[in-house]
């Protein structure tokens, strides 16, 4: 029987230059809850989001995805299949077409030749084109990804999901250098694909207005430990006060 959570995490700790980053000494996450990470810079946010990704591994404590311990399920090579990641920075290469970015979401599946034969002939092109027609993106299959627009750009990092297709997406700060309305249109977007997949998502965020509005749950961060996780109604402006130095409004 598959547990629902997707992560659960107990005794979690992250030293940083001789000082503790993060302690978190219990979480669950259940498969498709949408969750909002917030705090201040430096809270934790980014610290708890490499690890879940696999891309911190000097951690102490214990990670199980789907009760497999996560340093397991990376060895096995079962990690890429349950976990998708979007950067800030989107992480695409803009010397190469939209569709060869797209692509690099099935890296992880592919041996080393079909991996570099598709940088000549992309394969499976019709999984990539069926990603950019969800995104809006179908109609530059080929273009160059550098001539893109930055919300084109982030349209091209979640095509590049949708072909990987994981149970869970961790977003750090996936509109962070986009313009308001920009932004507000990726997380809409990336709301509706993750809600159309039953996937769980989980994004760092600055915007607390945007945190309340699009998810269901949201975690904040304080001093590398979990300050509250309550659902948005739940959230006050007392609340937001203590969290940050300064009252946030939304």
């Amino acid at each position: 029987m598959i547990s629902k959570n997707i992560f659960r995490v107990t005794n979690l700790s992250q030293i940083y230059e001789g000082k503790e980053v993060l302690s978190i000494p219990e979480l669950s996450i259940n498969l498709g809850e949408k969750i909002a990470l917030i705090g201040s810079s430096g809270a934790g946010k980014s610290t708890l989001l490499g690890i879940l990704s696999g891309t911190i591994d000097t951690y102490k404590g214990d990670i199980y995805i789907q009760n497999l311990p996560m340093k397991v399920c990376v060895s096995q090579n079962k990690f890429h299949k349950k976990v998708g990641i979007i950067r800030q920075h989107f992480d695409l290469v803009g010397e190469l077409s939209v569709i060869n970015n797209v692509l690099a979401g099935l890296l992880g599946e592919w041996g080393f030749f079909k991996s570099l034969f598709s940088l000549f002939i992309p394969q499976e092109k019709k999984k990539a084109l069926s990603a950019l027609t969800r995104v809006g993106l179908n109609h530059k299959l080929y273009r160059k990804t550098s001539t893109l627009s930055g919300g084109e750009q982030q349209r091209v990092a979640l095509a590049r999901i949708l072909v990987q297709n994981p149970e869970v997406i961790l977003a750090d700060e996936p509109v962070a250098s986009l313009d308001p309305k920009r932004a507000e249109d990726i997380l809409k977007l990336l709301v509706k694909l993750v809600d159309e997949e039953n996937e769980t998502l989980i994004t760092s965020l600055h915007s607390v207005e945007y945190a309340k509005k699009y998810f269901t749950r949201i975690i904040a961060l304080k001093d590398g430990e979990i300050f509250f996780d309550l659902k948005p109604r739940e959230i006050t402006e007392e609340i937001l006060s203590s969290l940050y130095s300064f009252k946030e409004m939304g």
